[in-house]
């Protein structure tokens, strides 16, 4: 198995994971639920965890394509600049992620501010994953390229 295979195997998570962490967060503060909140912490902890993955795999699968015929290498270019972004964006939100459940341990609750952060860094990276993963999407896929024609 390759890096190449690595990282499109492992490159959907940050983009679903932060987005699904994000509406597991929003479900429980519409609910008023600690224990959906904890499960949305523990999901962008993991999810950051296997960032730094997906993001180690990205050079190794750039110089697998690089060679390919239809393949822009100023997409690849943009794509490793998008993605070291969305890299620390999501690892803030894990350290956040973190943090968070570190102070909410023993009486699980969750401070307001603490709350705001993880809402906003969440919304934040799951937006650049979003974008991260548009950029790389075109590197492969002719057919999502702007001003793509037959």
């Amino acid at each position: 198995m390759t890096a190449a295979h690595i990282h499109l195997l492992l490159n959907h998570i940050p983009i679903l994971g932060s987005l699904f962490g994000f509406l597991l967060w929003l479900y429980g503060t519409f609910k008023r639920s600690i224990d959906l909140k904890i499960a949305a912490l523990w999901t962008f902890l993991i999810v950051g965890l296997i960032t730094i993955l997906v993001y180690l795999t990205g050079d190794g699968a750039a110089e697998i394509v690089r060679s390919l015929p239809g393949v822009s290498i100023d997409l690849i270019a943009r794509h490793d600049n998008a993605a070291t972004i969305t890299l620390v964006a999501i690892e803030v939100l894990a350290v956040a992620s973190l943090f968070g459940l570190w102070t909410s341990r023993a009486n699980r609750e969750l401070k307001g501010w603490i709350a705001s952060v993880v809402l906003l860094l969440a919304l934040i990276s799951s937006a650049l994953g979003a974008w991260t993963g548009s950029i790389g999407g075109q590197i492969r896929h002719t057919e999502v390229r702007a001003g793509f024609s037959r």
